[in-house]
């Protein structure tokens, strides 16, 4: 390997306006990677925030405002706990439902949320009652406990 890691990373990033593209190796995810050390391979918008706000406290993840999983432009990233990148995801639009079944989440009528409410008060499993209503039993649990965000 030639150079810093910092020289290295560079060149595999195409600076912009706004978004700061990674050119290099991607994962399946579709976010950049990194190759720090000889079998030491990172994300690199990771890499694009320790390099410039040192290092990552514990638990903690680092999200995009920009949503560009290829976006190393420390501008763009902040840091938030597994809890804030789910809220931040379901925000954008970006967390799917039913994804056992490769299908979005659909929003449940208020008639499909009354009945759930009630068969699963009369002991219906919530499997069941999710692959009636096309959904996840985690949802169909929320749903009869009363803690699903229905709009």
């Amino acid at each position: 390997m030639y150079g810093t890691p910092e020289e290295r990373f560079c060149d595999k990033v195409a600076f912009g306006p706004g978004c700061w593209e990674w050119k290099a190796s991607l994962r399946p995810n579709g976010y950049g990677q990194f190759g720090w050390a000889l079998g030491d391979i990172r994300y690199a918008h990771r890499v694009a925030w320790e390099f410039t706000h040192d290092s990552i406290p514990q638990g903690m993840q680092v999200l995009h405002r920009c949503d560009n999983p290829r976006c190393v432009n420390p501008a763009h990233l902040f840091l938030g706990t597994p809890r804030d990148n789910m809220l931040d995801k379901v925000a954008k639009g970006r967390q799917r439902g039913g994804a056992r079944l490769g299908q979005p989440r659909r929003r449940i009528s208020d008639q499909h949320i009354m009945e759930i409410r009630v068969r699963a008060q009369c002991g219906a499993p919530y499997r069941v009652l999710a692959r009636k209503y096309n959904t996840s039993a985690a949802y169909v649990r929320r749903i009869a406990k009363g803690l699903a965000r229905v709009s």
